[in-house]
């Protein structure tokens, strides 16, 4: 099942654009100081044609029925109307499919719409900029904003990928035998575990492990202390350092010292007192669990402290704990300044371990499910494409237009052939090369091949084109569908496009969701269902590939799908909204203004994906929570 996502910026737009609404095509808001008008109107008979004509997309409280996790119609702003009325957006395009509501249907149906509250017919002024400044009651410069009623970030334990990026980092250079084995005795680890005898047991026996593995490499820790590797000093010097970074804190001289007397000198002899050492960081509170508590400002919020700002800057970046300069940062005062922050940032982004985060999130932004795909060794071959694709837009400091253009491609011996590529390759050596007729990752095997099961399926790849490139969820399909439709029609020498067309447009409320799906996929029908380029279908078939979209407008086949996508304001808003999400692992009412700050400015960047983790870190979200 596809990840529920909501994306505050589209507000009313993405609502009713999703039932086949246009857009203003210059993404204006209309003229606050002289908003469109709506006449008056007949309430109750508005009540009556929104029974008749909305339902199909919205519910009784104006929920939109294709997306459940959407807001109801509110917003300040009208993005929707394109300057145009609330009355005049309707007779033009509401709704999608069948007879046009206009005249006294359109004016009802505002007046209807108005009169609950759903929207607001004038032009939302834009935010004010994020400008650093001292919190009230704290020296910290942090964000100040009226995007100031924030969440705390869940508390969340390691997840099993996280537990192993953190045992590799903080005992580096030790590289241990058989970590993924290890971790493989946890299956109790995920986000939402609570700490019990079980989980407890077992951590210790993979403590115990570790602890005898850090033990034995204990030198190539090359650790700096008086007495020799086997000293209680040397003991004192990896608590200072390595217990640091196991618990993402700067573990002071007493603190040292009672773990000295309460853990090491216990032992009899010092690699125990070593496997004792590592036991106790592997069970604590502040390497299993992410947790704010913060500092309480005289603004009714909580300031978080820089030690869990760089917590959370590093899990952000490198999916794992800070490093030694990072804490160092935060405890000097380092992160107390916007150009400070950004240093650090810049240092990160530069890291190899920010490919961890890229991948992580990869996997967040474009969600495949296996079940969807016969090949399961081509999928994943194609995922770990994807990652590729993404940090090498990265670490070139493209834009999000370049990645959605991109003819970059990265393939092993499967993928090679698939593009038709003449390279000699093995399954896991991946070389770059250009790709003359593939542009941006939406006709990458991934996404064509990670959607279709022995066939093409337009409405699996427009799925995943819906949600994960413009933040537009379809509802699930009724539940008797397959008692109703248990196969497609027979081809008889017809496309397929032509035979889900002639199935989708048969009820209206197939039509309303197919409408916005479908649309997408058959612009990527030159391509097969493991993802090569076919001139024709089942050889002799010509492929109709040109459509037109709500959303996007005329599309010209794949190559006008990656340019629309790479030039569309909501399509760069999405990309924002989903490493907000990504970062933060919540959306509630409370994070609309900071998401929609955030989006507005990464479309102002034009879509700089350095830019993208700077505004993020800016984000009031990163530094500050309410009460």
């Amino acid at each position: 099942m596809m990840m529920k996502k909501l994306i505050a910026v589209l507000s009313i737009g993405a609502m009713l654009v999703a039932c086949g609404g246009q857009t203003d095509p210059d993404g204006g808001s209309g003229n606050p100081n002289n908003p469109p008008q709506t006449s008056k109107g007949d309430e109750a008979l508005g009540l009556q044609e929104y029974q008749a004509r909305c339902t199909n997309c919205h519910d009784v409280d104006g929920t939109s029925k294709l997306n459940k996790n959407q807001s109801p119609i509110v917003s300040a702003k009208t993005t929707y109307t394109g300057g145009r009325s609330l009355e005049d957006y309707i007779a033009q395009e509401m709704p999608p499919s069948g007879t046009k509501c206009e005249g006294d249907c359109a004016k009802n149906i505002a007046a209807y719409i108005q009169a609950q509250g759903w929207v607001a017919d004038v032009g939302g002024a834009k935010l004010e900029p994020i400008v650093y400044a001292s919190a009230p009651g704290t020296n910290i410069d942090v964000p100040s904003t009226a995007c100031n009623e924030l969440p705390a970030t869940p508390g969340t334990m390691l997840i099993r990928d996280q537990f192993k990026n953190v045992i590799s980092d903080v005992f580096s250079p030790i590289v241990f035998d058989n970590l993924d084995e290890l971790v493989a005795q946890i299956p109790d680890l995920e986000k939402n575990a609570q700490m019990d005898d079980i989980l407890l047991f077992r951590l210790l026996a993979v403590g115990e492990e570790l602890g005898a593995q850090v033990a034995d490499n204990f030198a190539s820790l090359n650790l700096q202390c008086n007495g020799g590797n086997n000293s209680r000093n040397c003991a004192g010097a990896f608590i200072e350092k390595h217990g640091s970074l196991a618990l993402s804190k700067i573990i002071d001289e007493q603190d040292k010292n009672d773990m000295l007397l309460n853990l090491f000198d216990d032992e009899s002899d010092f690699k125990s007192g070593i496997k004792q050492l590592v036991k106790a960081m592997l069970v604590s509170s502040d390497f299993l669990y992410r947790i704010e508590t913060g500092l309480e400002a005289n603004n009714g919020s909580v300031v978080l402290t820089t030690g869990e700002k760089a917590s959370k800057l590093s899990w952000l970046l490198w999916n794992s704990v800070p490093d030694m300069a990072l804490l160092e940062a935060a405890a000097q005062g380092g992160l107390n300044t916007k150009a400070g922050f950004h240093a650090e940032v810049d240092r990160m982004i530069a890291d190899p371990k920010f490919n961890r985060s890229l991948s992580f999130f990869k996997d967040f932004w474009i969600y495949l499910d296996p079940k969807d795909t016969g090949d399961r060794d081509l999928l994943a071959d194609s995922v770990h494409e994807l990652g590729l694709i993404l940090q090498s837009a990265f670490a070139k400091g493209e834009s999000f237009g370049d990645l959605m253009t991109t003819q970059r491609a990265f393939v092993n011996d499967r993928l090679a052939d698939i593009y038709g590529v003449s390279k000699q390759l093995g399954p896991n050596t991946f070389e770059e090369v250009n790709l003359t007729n593939r542009p941006g990752v939406m006709t990458r095997a991934a996404i064509l091949a990670g959607t279709s099961d022995g066939s093409t399926s337009p409405t699996k790849r427009g799925d995943i084109v819906s949600e994960s490139m413009l933040c537009i969820e379809v509802d699930d399909p009724p539940a008797d569908i397959q008692d109703r439709f248990p196969t497609l029609p027979a081809r008889m020498g017809r496309s397929t496009r032509t035979v889900v067309e002639e199935v989708t447009s048969s009820e209206d409320v197939c039509a309303t969701c197919h409408y916005n799906m479908d649309t997408y996929g058959f612009a990527l029908e030159h391509f097969d269902h493991e993802g090569r380029f076919r001139e024709f279908e089942d050889g002799t078939i010509a492929i109709d590939d040109f459509v037109g979209s709500s959303l996007l407008g005329e599309i010209n086949g794949f190559s006008g799908l990656a340019n629309n996508v790479a030039n569309s304001d909501i399509a760069q808003a999405c990309f924002a909204h989903n490493w907000f999400l990504y970062a933060f692992n919540r959306y509630t009412k409370e994070d609309n203004c900071a998401a929609i700050d955030m989006e507005q400015r990464f479309v102002e960047a034009n879509g700089d994906l350095r830019e993208l983790i700077r505004i993020l870190i800016d984000s009031p979200a990163m530094h500050y929570r309410s009460l």
